[in-house]
């Protein structure tokens, strides 16, 4: 599978940048966190202060509890975004029935060689029947295996690319969420935060429909 793991070593050359960012951004977004979780606190304690007669202890424990949930976020969140992308690719493998695991979906080049084999039978059923005057005979038949093996061939490649597409998608996407979660913090800038973790969740339901439709596919030409 040299030709076709290319487009495997292309995927690997993306992601390993994308995830070196993780560890180039973690500094400057501990930094914007814990300046907000901060910021957050002391206002609330002012007001915790203004308002005497409310119950100052329900206020602690339940804002304890928002910042340690967004601490755990910002901590996890690249092993999170992995749970959630495997959570998806393999549900949609499950639903297929098909053989392919979800280390195979993050092979893209996978994908398009299981093209080329679904059609290496019909380039085979074509030198059967080739010859220098059966050529003639059977040039309709001919005709229809080549258009059903480029057909097939064509099918898989967008598939291949769909993936890689899909792949790089949702790593920049997770990288995106892990500087813009912090912002959650705040009702004002929560929007950034909420828009991020909903495109994560779009990105890996595009995910769980290209393993549904590559399972099919490799169940049925594999």
């Amino acid at each position: 599978m040299e030709g076709t793991g290319v487009i495997d070593r292309f995927l690997g050359v993306f992601t390993s940048y994308i995830d070196s960012g993780f560890g180039l951004l973690g500094g400057e977004v501990a930094f914007i966190a814990s300046t907000l979780i901060v910021i957050d606190i002391t206002l609330a304690a002012l007001f915790w202060a203004w308002g005497a007669d409310e119950d100052i202890i329900a206020r602690l424990v339940k804002k304890t509890i928002f910042v340690g949930v967004f601490a755990y976020l910002i901590s996890n969140w690249n092993g999170l975004a992995k749970i959630v992308f495997d959570s998806f690719a393999g549900l949609g493998l499950m639903a297929s029935g098909t053989s392919f695991s979800v280390a195979d979906l993050m092979r893209p080049g996978r994908v398009a060689q299981t093209g080329l084999d679904a059609g290496r039978p019909l380039l085979e059923s074509i030198s059967d029947i080739m010859g220098y005057w059966s050529f003639f005979e059977n040039f309709i038949q001919i005709a229809c295996l080549l258009f059903a093996w480029a057909l097939v061939l064509l099918a898989f490649f967008i598939l291949a690319v769909q993936l890689f597409v899909t792949l790089i998608e949702f790593k920049l996407t997770t990288l995106a969420g892990f500087v813009l979660i912090p912002f959650g913090l705040f009702s004002q800038s929560a929007f950034m935060a909420e828009r991020v973790l909903g495109n994560v969740i779009s990105s890996g339901i595009k995910i769980l429909v290209l393993a549904v439709i590559i399972g099919i596919g490799s169940t049925l030409f594999g």
